[in-house]
């Protein structure tokens, strides 16, 4: 028996192609118990057990065919879900899907049939702005800064901005 993997775990002596097919089938599917993935994922993890390519293409279009693997799906929920939880710029968003293999044109898709547009954008970038001011006075090359870290664009940063000052000179003079 050989080792493959960061787990190590054995890799029998195969007496078949039907029977390497099931193995590496097997694998691909306990390595989806956990959470989605992709399909570069997918393709990375069979490799890293020694799988094949001519297996590793058959595997994926098993699970394919039977939608466990779906990288426009992928996208879609991503988006939502860093959108939603993190409050992730689009841009930052975009760089994460093609570190994990998902192709640019998907990515672009997922983001029209999800809506995310420049309102969604400026939101995102409040939210941050309202979190960090929170807790301090924070200048305005500051937070400027920080959003450009945070993958924003000048144009939503400069109108999030603007936003603040604004807010701070009513909220001055309401006081006085």
């Amino acid at each position: 028996m050989r080792t493959a993997g960061k787990n190590k775990r054995r890799i029998p002596e195969f007496t078949s192609e039907s029977e390497r097919s099931s193995f590496y089938r097997n694998e691909a599917l306990h390595f989806l118990d956990f959470k989605m993935r992709t399909e570069a994922e997918i393709r990375t993890h069979l490799k890293e057990k020694q799988c094949p390519q001519e297996v590793s293409d058959e595997v994926l279009d098993f699970l394919k065919e039977y939608h466990y693997v779906d990288d426009a799906r992928y996208a879609l929920l991503f988006i939502r879900q860093e959108q939603e939880l993190h409050h992730r710029s689009r841009k930052d968003i975009a760089n994460r899907l093609l570190s994990k293999g998902i192709d640019g044109a998907l990515i672009a898709s997922a983001f029209d049939e999800n809506g995310a547009d420049e309102e969604t954008e400026l939101e995102m970038a409040r939210w941050h702005v309202q979190k960090k001011t929170r807790s301090d006075a924070v200048g305005a090359d500051k937070l400027m800064a920080f959003l450009e870290r945070k993958g924003f664009s000048y144009r939503t940063i400069k109108s999030v901005l603007q936003e603040v000052e604004t807010s701070e000179e009513s909220w001055l003079d309401d006081t006085m």
